[in-house]
């Protein structure tokens, strides 16, 4: 009696999948090759276009396999895999995965904790996620549910700026629940204010600076013109470190 499956043999299927169609792995008895150069060369046999492949020291790979005759291209498949590899990579880290975030408040928030938490979902809102606002009642709270309603409402009409409501007020027992959407024409706008802004601080740090650099320099000029004291060289190099650290600190931002 066999219990299982024998470990020692992997499943037909899953081969097929793992194994890539290059060189002695292509079935075709004929297929369109493209050379390495890019150049369509045509219909050939597949022994022919290995032997071509063999020739340049390069991989014979598939490329479309739905073709008829399937479209084969020279190439050298390590450095392919790699180039895809990056591309998905780059691609995935691009892609924003839009999450649903979960904010809880009660029916007797103070006002200090409600704009806390106002100030995060919109945060949230602006980076492209979704926010669920859960109210729950507690004790004799469930009895004044009106006033729950009314915290509804006042969160719904201060995240206006930012967010649509997806889904409005929903009651199950003694939790009130609503979820809001960011509203992307509202946060394209904000988000551009923010950038003009950031270049706007940015502009004027680096304007001080210079300034102060060359106050420093004329000050030693007039007092010291050959020997500047080491405490005034020190002072210049910091003001030049602060910068350099900054122009890094932007540019690891943009990247």
């Amino acid at each position: 009696m066999i219990i299982g499956k024998d470990r020692r043999f992997k499943d037909p299927n899953k081969v097929a999948q793992d194994r890539e169609n290059i060189n002695e792995n292509i079935r075709a008895l004929e297929v369109l090759l493209i050379d390495h150069e890019g150049r369509k060369i045509g219909t050939v046999q597949k022994q022919k276009a290995q032997q071509m492949a063999r020739d340049v020291e390069l991989d014979l790979v598939e490329v479309n396999p739905n073709g008829k005759p399937p479209v084969c291209k020279i190439m050298d498949y390590g450095k392919f895999k790699y180039e895809r590899s990056k591309k998905e990579h780059q691609a995935a880290k691009k892609q924003h995965q839009v999450k649903v975030k979960e904010i809880r408040i009660s029916a007797k928030i103070g006002e200090h904790d409600l704009d806390v938490k106002i100030r995060n979902a919109r945060e949230m809102l602006i980076s492209g996620d979704r926010v669920e606002f859960m109210l729950r009642f507690k004790g004799r709270e469930i009895t004044h549910r009106e006033i729950g309603k009314e915290l509804m409402n006042r969160v719904r009409e201060m995240l206006k700026d930012v967010a649509i409501v997806e889904s409005d007020m929903k009651s199950m027992g003694r939790i009130i629940r609503m979820l809001l959407a960011p509203d992307k024409r509202l946060i394209d706008k904000i988000v551009l204010e923010r950038q003009e802004i950031k270049k706007t601080v940015e502009s004027q740090r680096k304007s001080k600076r210079s300034k102060r650099l060359e106050k420093i320099s004329q000050r030693i000029l007039q007092e010291k013109p050959e020997n500047p004291s080491d405490e005034e060289t020190e002072e210049i190099a910091d003001i030049n470190e602060d910068e350099k650290t900054e122009e890094t600190i932007t540019e690891d931002k943009q990247t």
